[in-house]
């Protein structure tokens, strides 16, 4: 498969790229790395993460064409203010 580039959005919308990406025979393989690299992101996210905003992993290969996505979308049945009052 060739080098696979994980890079994720974070809950600012800030992108942060690994511009090395990582050596990965094939796609099984690259979900198997990324899965538990989002959890291990999502577990560090302290309460920052916003209602409505969507937070992504994405994968791509070498050449940065899309192989996969990783998306966490919080959704609220209340308005999002009153989750801050609270």
């Amino acid at each position: 498969m060739g080098n696979a580039a994980i890079s994720f959005q974070n809950p600012r919308t800030e992108s942060q790229d690994d511009p090395e990406g990582m050596e990965l025979k094939d796609l099984s393989a690259a979900w198997k790395e990324a899965t538990p690299a989002t959890g291990e992101i999502l577990k560090e996210i302290d309460g920052s993460l916003e209602p409505q905003r969507e937070w992504r992993m994405d994968v791509t290969n070498d050449g940065g064409q899309p192989l996969f996505s990783l998306r966490l979308i919080p959704e609220t049945y209340v308005e999002a203010h009153k989750l801050k009052e609270s």
